[in-house]
């Protein structure tokens, strides 16, 4: 039962680079790059690596091999002059020609803020999951850091049964990912990444007070309608693959719009659209038509308007957003 999110190893190495920039300046650290990129991607793998041993108890500078000669307070000096960089108004940032010495608490904020991240949207789908759960496989490089592995054993102390941290993270997922690209019918289900629905108007009472409207609008016979967005699946939920999941609506135009989200829930802030399905041809007049609307879940979805009067219908096929 694979879950992935939007947070990860990547986001830490941006945060120390960022202390990096704010230390050296961008320009200093572009220029590095574009003169040396191989002792640029030393310091990469030195973040790679070292990010793991750091743990919750660390008291040393986070200490990286950084060769940089033109130092921000004077011209070229010897490898044991230290300066002081600027990260903000209290705090100044060790350095030298060849190393940068970040505090150990700014490292440890920075992981545990994304650790603490992913444990909440794991604990959220797993609110959602009726089975019991024996067993939590963690894979990629991000599962060989200490504290987001003490943090993982303290989230589920007492459950699941077993926790496992594998070995070669980046062996495993390779694996998974050749299994499911030559054989999609492995994974019989997965959790949503997004919340999927539509815009749908419904009648309302000119005097009605709807807090779940969203806006109101006059039909084409002048009728009240009130916009609500109909969820055909929420973030998080499980979707079995090939799925189908169905919408009764009534139309006020020739084309209904499908939209999806990040989040629970979906608002004007927050939706993106998926596309846009005309409604079929028909004699009778729009307002006075109901249609079945479904969607097929697998790695793409396949969303088809039925119209119930003549059984005639269009469909689309758009990519999932996974």
């Amino acid at each position: 039962m694979p879950i992935s999110f939007r947070y990860g190893s990547n986001i830490i190495n941006e945060r120390i680079i960022d202390i990096m920039e704010k230390v050296y300046t961008k320009d200093k650290i572009e220029n590095l790059i574009k003169k040396d990129y191989q002792s640029w991607g030393r310091t990469l793998d030195e973040i790679e690596n070292k990010k793991k041993q750091i743990d919750l108890n660390t008291a040393e500078d986070f200490k990286l091999n950084f060769p940089f000669i033109d130092a921000k307070c004077g011209g070229i000096f010897s490898s044991t002059d230290e300066c002081l960089g600027n990260y903000n108004e209290t705090l100044k940032i060790k350095y030298t020609s060849e190393n940068i010495f970040i505090p150990g608490k700014m490292i440890i904020e920075i992981i545990s803020e994304i650790v603490d991240k992913i444990i909440g949207e794991i604990n959220k789908s797993f609110t959602r999951i009726r089975e019991n759960i024996d067993v939590v496989v963690l894979t990629g490089g991000f599962s060989q850091c200490k504290i987001f592995q003490n943090k993982i054993r303290e989230n589920f102390r007492g459950m699941p049964r077993e926790l496992l941290f594998l070995d070669s993270p980046q062996q495993t997922v390779m694996k998974g990912a050749a299994i499911f690209g030559l054989r999609p019918s492995q994974i019989l289900y997965r959790f949503s990444p997004v919340s999927i629905g539509i815009d749908n108007y419904e009648y309302i009472k000119k005097n009605e007070k709807d807090n779940y409207c969203i806006k109101t609008i006059n039909d084409s016979e002048g009728k009240l309608r009130c916009l609500k967005y109909e969820l055909f699946i929420q973030r998080g939920e499980s979707v079995e693959i090939n799925s189908i999941f169905k919408k009764i609506i009534q139309p006020i135009s020739n084309s209904i719009n499908i939209f999806y989200s990040y989040d629970d829930e979906l608002n004007d802030q927050n939706k993106f659209g998926l596309g846009e399905i005309n409604i079929p041809e028909s004699q009778i007049p729009l307002v006075n038509r109901t249609l079945t609307l479904s969607i097929k879940f697998s790695n793409l979805i396949n969303i088809t308007v039925l119209d119930d009067d003549n059984n005639k219908g269009n469909s689309a096929i758009f990519y999932y957003p996974s």
